[in-house]
């Protein structure tokens, strides 16, 4: 089993944040905190990854060119980057350890920052996104049932597949004039559909892959733990059901700083109620931005190393939060 000084889960803009303030923060002739960034996607980037995301105005974007230097900051600066990693399991050892458990190993750390938004993501879903396949914010179900009709027309013999949080259930039960000809599935991620609902699969996405031109879903019954396939020609990705009730914390939820919605509740420094749990990102409700998740994890970062480093030396260290770098 192997130990970090600190864990960060999740390998979007606010964890990779968190992990470069750590390894940034470090004081000259002291050693330097191990950091550990688990990603379940085979992507780093989260939500970065399907197109450029507003900043605060329309002319300030955080692109691809800004997720990638802040990967090159933590592979760079020492940070262990692992993808492929699901995190199923998290337990409080004791005040000064924590453990986690993936799809692939075991872990304990003295300090641990979750920033795995409010869903998990799929190294594919970029790409079916720019081919117009994937990814449709669904602002309500009046604008739903009009792409529903529109890909009807476009795919008519294709299957879709409607995925979100338990709230996906209670779009399906309120329409009242459904699409017709359109083969719809609806998958309520954990906790489900609340009560359960007949037309609604109770399942976690497991994996989003394109295979010969259909999408191909994992998907892990939520009763059974049954893993099975389907195939369809349209996937929709309702985010605003993810944003009423989170999905990524499912491993952790009976964890004292987990609200009942599955996001994590902190204060203004991003720490929560157990020393040396931190978080930052979408994982901490609203607002849901890039501006919020780069500021949380740099944040995050900070509290985290400056906790380590109490720990160590028994008092604060010697740093500002942020500063410039000076040059002459």
């Amino acid at each position: 089993m192997e130990h970090y000084d600190v864990v960060v889960i999740g390998g979007g803009p606010a964890g990779l944040a968190a992990a470069a303030r750590i390894v940034f923060a470090e004081i000259p002739d002291h050693e330097p905190f191990s950091v550990l960034v688990l990603e379940a996607s085979d992507a780093l980037g989260g939500g970065s990854r399907w197109k450029p995301l507003f900043m605060g105005s329309s002319k300030y974007f955080f692109t691809k060119r800004e997720l990638g230097l802040l990967i090159k900051s933590c592979e760079e600066e020492g940070a262990v980057v692992k993808r492929g990693e699901e995190v199923l399991g998290f337990e409080v050892r004791d005040p000064d350890t924590f453990y986690i458990k993936t799809s692939r190993s075991e872990y304990t750390c003295t300090a641990v920052v979750f920033a795995c938004g409010f869903r998990r993501s799929h190294a594919q879903e970029s790409e079916l996104h720019w081919q117009d396949r994937a990814l449709w914010w669904v602002l309500g179900d009046g604008a739903l049932i009009d792409r529903l009709q529109q890909l009807q027309e476009e795919r008519q013999e294709e299957g879709v597949a409607i995925i979100g949080s338990r709230h996906v259930a209670r779009l399906c039960a309120s329409w009242t004039v459904p699409p017709r000809d359109v083969n719809v599935t609806f998958i309520a991620e954990p906790p489900g559909a609340d009560p359960p609902n007949p037309w609604v699969l109770d399942a976690s996405v497991v994996d989003i892959k394109d295979v010969d031109e259909r999408i191909v879903l994992k998907l892990r019954d939520s009763r059974t733990g049954k893993v099975e396939e389907m195939a369809v020609g349209s996937l929709l990705v309702d985010f605003e059901s993810y944003e009423r009730q989170g999905t990524a914390m499912l491993f952790a939820a009976a964890q004292p700083f987990v609200g009942r919605e599955g996001f994590i509740e902190i204060n203004r420094r991003t720490t929560t109620s157990v020393p040396g749990v931190f978080a930052a990102g979408d994982v901490t409700g609203e607002p849901f931005s890039i501006a919020k998740a780069l500021h949380e994890g740099a944040t995050a970062g900070f509290a985290a190393y400056s906790y380590l480093y109490g720990k160590r030396h028994g008092r604060k260290p010697t740093l500002f939060p942020y500063y410039p770098e000076w040059t002459h």
